[in-house]
């Protein structure tokens, strides 16, 4: 018998940001981070309601802080 996968929102390996866009931002900065081939996950803070968690691979940090930087700007307005 082969043991089920974890999620794929519990792995250690993944970090959390928290964040605060504008919320007419968040389709459109989901459909960016996934068309960089899957670079993070952005959900909703249902627990809290206090914004956008965001996940990605620790070792793809970088390229989520330098998109960030890039687009900050456009995820308040």
């Amino acid at each position: 018998m082969i043991a089920p996968s974890p999620a794929p929102f519990s792995s250690p390996c993944l970090r959390v940001l928290y964040l605060r866009i504008a919320p007419s931002r968040f389709f459109w900065l989901k459909n960016i981070l996934e068309g960089y081939d899957n670079l993070a996950v952005l959900s909703r803070d249902t627990v809290t309601a206090h914004g956008t968690l965001l996940r990605y691979p620790a070792e793809r940090e970088r390229e989520v802080f330098s998109l960030l930087t890039s687009i900050s700007a456009t995820l308040i307005s």
